[in-house]
């Protein structure tokens, strides 16, 4: 009976899956944004926006153009279906850099929230001089900076420039760059714990402590990694080293547990 119900629920759960997937599908197969832009070849630009959305995070999560730029996927009517979409130089698109976070906060709201909350941010109201969504995370995120050399270079784009529009400040980009790494170290003990803990469960172990404990890395790499957002290095590091430290006390009893 216990070997039917196994059967049952892995049928079940298989099932949801492919519905879940095929209507995802489905939902791309009639959304005519999709279907018409995935068909243009020229000019090679608007070629290239396509195919990087194809290779994105967004279209994975089922966003698609109309969500960030607006329109209408659902006619075949070229001008209606471009009714509302601006070119990004338009001071009222929804994609301009001015106004990126405010469309990237329908769904990313907890990093835009501490990214409004920074000096970065009042810049690039009043000058147009700071950093938007785009400048980190590519277009439609589909290239984010996460190398702590990248980091550092285009910090120094605008903090350690020669002849820029601020004065020049060497440390800055350098700290950042360690901050990176300090984020990155952390996100790396932490994937180690999660994957201890993967195999802990296919030996059927007991561990519901420490899957607190990594939970509990885990909200501290989330907690840096918003503060990222806000441009704060000195909490950002101070998160990421307690997401580490957390991280690594973790792996230490789940390997003693694993292993032996």
């Amino acid at each position: 009976m216990v070997r039917k119900i196994c059967v049952l629920l892995f049928f079940v759960i298989v099932s949801v899956a492919w519905a879940q997937t095929n209507n995802q599908a489905v939902n791309y197969q009639t959304n005519n944004c999709v279907s018409c832009h995935a068909k243009i070849a020229q000019p090679v630009s608007l070629s290239n926006s396509y195919f990087e959305w194809h290779s994105s995070a967004h279209k994975e999560s089922g966003v698609a153009c109309e969500k960030c730029h607006g329109g209408d996927p659902t006619t075949k009517d070229t001008a209606k279906a471009h009714v509302g979409v601006q070119s990004y130089t338009d001071p009222n698109s929804r994609v301009n850099y001015r106004n990126l976070p405010a469309t990237c906060s329908a769904c990313h709201q907890g990093v835009v929230n501490f990214f409004t909350a920074s000096r970065h941010y009042q810049t690039l109201q009043s000058s147009g001089l700071g950093p938007s969504c785009t400048t980190c995370h590519g277009h439609m995120a589909t290239r984010v900076i996460l190398s702590p050399p990248q980091t550092a270079a285009l910090c120094a784009h605008c903090h350690d420039t020669i002849n820029g529009a601020l004065p020049p400040r060497p440390a800055l980009p350098a700290k950042a760059e360690a901050v990176m790494q300090a984020i990155n170290r952390a996100d790396v003990a932490v994937e180690w714990c999660v994957s201890l803990l993967r195999e802990a469960e296919t030996k059927r172990l007991y561990i519901p402590t420490d899957r607190i404990h990594v939970v509990a890395a885990q909200g501290l790499l989330k907690e840096a990694k918003f503060s990222w957002h806000a441009f704060d290095l000195e909490a950002t590091q101070k998160k990421a080293d307690e997401a580490f430290s957390a991280a690594m006390k973790a792996k230490e009893e789940l390997e003693k547990k694993v292993v032996h």
